[in-house]
C-alpha cells in the first residue's frame, strides 16, 4: 500500500513538473519583450477611463464605453464580476445597490434579474433604463476602437479568457490587474487562476523602486506593465522598466486629479494614467495650465461611502486646504 503511494506521488509531481515546464516554455516562446522608448516629459501618455466615461455617463455601462471611445479615450476599465449563472459582467462592487434601483448581492442574482435593473437613472434621466452590461456586449462595442484595463474582481474562468481572446484583446490591446500581484489570499488566488488558463496574460505588476521591477519579472516573466504608486513615481524608475520592456501605469484619482499632479507623472515619462477628468488632462497637455478649479470625482464614485454628510463636509475642507498649499 505505502509502495503504491509512493508510486503516485512521484507521477503525480512529475505531471505537475511538465505542466510547469510547458508553461515556462511557452511564455518564453510567446513573449517577446522589446525595450521602449523614454520621453521625459512624455506628451503622449494615454489615459484610461475609469469605469468608463464616468464623468459623462453613469459608470461600468454601455453608455460609459460610447462616450470613453468618442472622447478618444486610448484604454478603458472594466470591473468583471459574474452572475449566479456565471455570466461575466461589468460592475465594481459585489452589490447591486450604489449603481442600479435594486439591491443584494451581484452573485445571487441570475443575468435575467440583473438586466431588469436600471444601471442609468441615478445618474440622470437621460440614463433611464441604462441596464448592466456583460462583458461580452462590451468587448464587442470596444474591439477595434479602444484597448481594456481589465480589473478582475473575482477569479475569472477559462470562459472569461476565451471571450478576450476571440474580440481580439491580446497583449498589444489589454492589460490586467487584480489590485497588485505578488500577493497572498484572495488575489493571488485570482492570478493563479488566470495564469491556468492563459499563462501569457498581459498582467499589471507592482514596483516601488527599481529592485522591484527584476523582482516582479522572476515571479511573472509575462507581465506587460507595472503599477506606481504616484508618490514612488520617478524618471530613473521609469526609464528603468522602459529598459526591460515595461509599461508603467499609474493613477490620479479623487483629490489628485488635477493638472498639479499630472505634471510629476508627465515629466517623469509616465505610459498609463488612470483618471476621470480626461477633458482637464487634454487641456494640461496642450496649454501646461494648472490654474483650474479643484473637482470633485465623477459621480456616486463610493469613494466616500458611509460618510455622514458632516463627514463629507470636513473631508472636502481639508482637501481644499492641501489643495491650496500647494505650489
Amino acid at each position: 500500500m505505502r509502495s503504491g503511494y509512493k508510486v503516485g506521488l512521484l507521477v503525480s509531481v512529475l505531471c505537475t513538473a511538465v505542466v510547469l515546464a510547458f508553461l515556462s516554455a511557452q511564455r518564453d516562446e510567446d513573449i517577446v519583450r522589446a525595450p521602449i522608448e523614454t520621453r521625459q516629459p512624455n506628451p503622449n501618455i494615454m489615459a484610461v477611463a475609469h469605469r468608463g466615461a464616468a464623468k459623462w455617463a453613469p459608470e461600468n455601462t454601455l453608455a460609459a464605453v460610447k462616450k470613453a471611445i468618442e472622447l478618444g479615450y486610448p484604454y478603458i476599465e472594466l470591473d468583471v464580476r459574474y452572475t449566479r449563472d456565471r455570466i461575466p459582467v461589468i460592475m465594481h462592487d459585489r452589490t447591486v445597490d450604489r449603481t442600479t434601483n435594486g439591491s443584494g448581492l451581484l452573485r445571487k442574482l441570475t443575468l435575467d434579474e440583473v438586466w431588469q435593473l436600471d444601471a442609468g437613472s441615478w445618474f440622470g434621466a437621460e440614463f433611464a433604463n441604462e441596464r448592466v452590461p456583460t462583458l461580452e456586449e462590451v468587448l464587442a462595442m470596444a474591439r477595434g476602437r479602444i484597448c481594456i484595463l481589465w480589473d478582475a474582481k473575482e477569479a475569472p474562468d477559462e470562459a472569461t479568457v476565451e471571450l478576450f481572446k476571440r474580440y481580439g484583446f491580446d497583449r498589444d490591446c489589454l492589460l490586467v490587474t487584480f489590485g497588485g500581484l505578488g500577493q497572498v489570499g484572495t488575489q493571488q488566488t485570482k492570478v493563479d487562476t488566470l495564469l491556468r488558463y492563459w499563462p501569457t496574460a498581459p498582467l499589471i505588476g507592482e514596483a516601488r523602486i527599481i529592485e522591484d521591477l527584476d523582482e516582479q519579472l522572476a515571479s511573472y516573466p509575462m507581465i506587460r506593465a507595472v503599477n506606481v504608486k504616484r508618490r514612488d513615481v520617478n524618471g530613473e524608475l521609469v526609464s528603468a522598466a522602459h529598459e526591460r520592456g515595461l509599461l508603467v501605469v499609474s493613477t490620479t484619482l479623487m483629490f489628485f486629479d488635477h493638472p498639479k499632479f499630472y505634471g510629476k507623472l508627465v515629466d517623469a515619462g509616465l505610459d498609463i494614467i488612470m483618471l476621470h477628468h480626461f477633458d482637464v488632462l487634454n487641456d494640461y497637455l496642450a496649454t501646461g495650465n494648472t490654474d483650474v478649479p479643484l473637482q470633485d470625482s465623477a459621480p456616486n464614485t463610493g469613494f466616500f461611502k458611509g460618510l455622514s454628510a458632516e463627514e463629507l463636509a470636513q473631508r472636502r475642507a481639508l482637501r481644499e486646504e492641501r489643495f491650496r498649499s500647494l505650489p
